[in-house]
C-alpha cells in the first residue's frame, strides 16, 4: 500500500474495511475471493477498502441510504 496521501485517512478505511471484512458477507466474499488467489491479507483488505470507497461514492451521488441488500453477493463471488 502506497504511504503518499493522508494518513488518518488511510487508517480511518483500513479499520472501516476490515470491520466490514469481519461482519458483512458481502465484504467477506471479497477478501476471500484475493485471499483465495494467493494475495497477502494487506492487499486483500486493500480490494475491500477500494469498493467501500467506490460504494461510498454512489451513495453520495445518489442521495440514497445504504441498504446491504442491495449489493450484489454473486458479483463479489466471481
Amino acid at each position: 500500500m502506497s504511504k503518499r496521501g493522508n494518513k488518518h485517512l488511510r487508517t480511518s478505511l483500513f479499520l472501516a474495511a476490515d470491520n466490514a471484512r469481519k461482519n458483512s458477507d458481502y465484504f467477506k466474499a471479497i477478501y476471500n475471493k484475493q485471499k483465495n488467489k494467493g494475495k497477502h491479507h494487506y492487499v486483500a483488505l486493500s480490494h475491500v477498502m477500494r469498493k467501500l470507497v467506490i460504494i461510498a461514492l454512489a451513495i453520495l451521488k445518489s442521495g440514497e441510504p445504504f441498504d446491504e441488500k442491495k449489493l450484489n453477493l454473486e458479483l463479489a463471488i466471481t
